[in-house]
Order: C-alpha cells, then structure tokens, then sequence
C-alpha cells in the first residue's frame, strides 16, 4: 500500500484568513475560500501578500484551489493577480461537484499557466509534483 502524497508533505505555515483558509507548502499553496464569499482582486490582497512573502518571486509553487464549500470569483482577478506571481507555475482546482467541475473549466481562460480541474486533493497535489519536477 502506498502513502498518500498529501501525508508526505509537512506544511510551512497555516492560515486562517477572513476569506479562508490558506496552507504553504515548500512548493504548493492550497486554498480553501469560506462558503458564499466573493472573491476579488481587493479581498484576496492579504492572501497575496503571504504567498509573495513565503515564496519571494523566484521559488516555483503550484496553487491549489480546494473547493469545499460554493462560492464565486471575479475573472478579473485572475488578470490582476497572475502579474504578481511569475514563480506561479500551475493552477489546480480540486471540486467533487461534476457541474462545478465543468464551470472550472471556463476559468481556464483567464489563466495563462498549465491548468488542471480534479475531483480529488490527491490526484492534483500528485500533478502538482509532476508538473514541478519538469524543466521549463
């Protein structure tokens, strides 16, 4: 039997924002947005700020959007926040929701990275790794 990959890695810091919750790896983020908020360039500003703090603009991370709970994000986020990352190598979005998972896969054009929609946390961190380890 083979040890999960989310077992495997211990966080860097943990934290429990207005928005939700935000978990640093060496080389992930996960996000976890709280029920019905409305996600925005504004709102999302401290989120942004921890994660340039952390990985400083040069390490190579991989976001991890875990939807357990419904909410909305402005697109226009996306084209105000990605400018901030160039360390940003992929964006993943896990949802058990078949109809979610379809309606994620729309936000695949707002995002100009490797973009990958899951149904399991699992599965996306193990493509995060992959996608990590290859050469740019």
């Amino acid at each position: 039997m083979s040890v999960s990959p989310i077992k495997k890695i211990n966080p860097i810091s943990d934290y429990d924002l207005e928005i939700g919750r935000l978990t640093l790896y060496p080389n992930m983020v996960v996000g976890e947005i709280k029920e019905g908020m409305h996600i925005a360039y504004e709102n999302f500003n401290i989120a942004s700020q921890i994660i340039a703090e952390e990985y400083k603009g040069t390490v190579p991370f991989i976001y991890i959007s875990n939807r357990t709970h419904s909410y909305s994000m402005d697109p226009v986020a996306y084209k105000e926040l990605l400018p901030l990352f160039p360390n940003l190598k992929g964006f993943a979005i896990v949802t058990e929701s078949k109809r979610r998972r379809m309606m994620s896969n729309l936000e695949r054009f707002f995002i100009n990275k490797p973009m990958r929609v899951f149904s399991t946390l699992e599965e996306a961190i193990i493509w995060a790794n992959k996608l990590l380890e290859q050469k740019n």
